[in-house]
């Protein structure tokens, strides 16, 4: 099972040495920091847990997630926006202010959806599961 992990650089004479605590073929897309090393291994040792990628990956998904959200929102709202002016023409000529209360209802439900998704994702440290989470998944919850 892979794994992000990380170990230290170590310095000799003012050179960086990259002593890889295992074979180096277990390790890849490695990424330094300055004082470690960051990356994705397949070995069986247990080393320090780095949460390097699923930090560069969360604002990724956190814009899938507001994407997601416009999408959904923009369809309550009709292509071009119709089925908002439709209510707003229903409520300028009818006095019915129910056909947009439900617009507004429908698309606070999924700003409200959007802000719970975010939060859940904002949580997780473990950069496989944050790479596996499914957005639009998640909205149909």
């Amino acid at each position: 099972m892979s794994k992000c992990v990380k170990f230290k650089v170590e310095y000799q004479k003012g050179t960086r040495l990259l002593k890889y605590p295992d074979d180096v073929s277990l390790f890849e897309n490695t990424v330094s920091d300055g004082k470690f090393i960051h990356a994705i291994y397949h070995g069986k040792k247990k080393l320090d847990a780095s949460y390097l990628f699923a930090e560069q990956l969360l604002p990724v998904k956190i814009q899938q997630v507001k994407d997601v959200a416009f999408q959904l929102i923009s369809a309550v709202d009709g292509v071009g926006g119709w089925k908002r002016q439709r209510a707003n023409d229903k409520l300028r000529f009818e006095n019915d202010e129910s056909y947009l209360k439900a617009l507004y209802s429908e698309a606070e439900a999924i700003r409200v959806k959007s802000n719970q998704i975010e939060e859940t994702i904002s949580k997780i440290d473990d950069y496989f599961e944050l790479a596996d989470f499914d957005v639009v998944a998640a909205f149909s919850e």
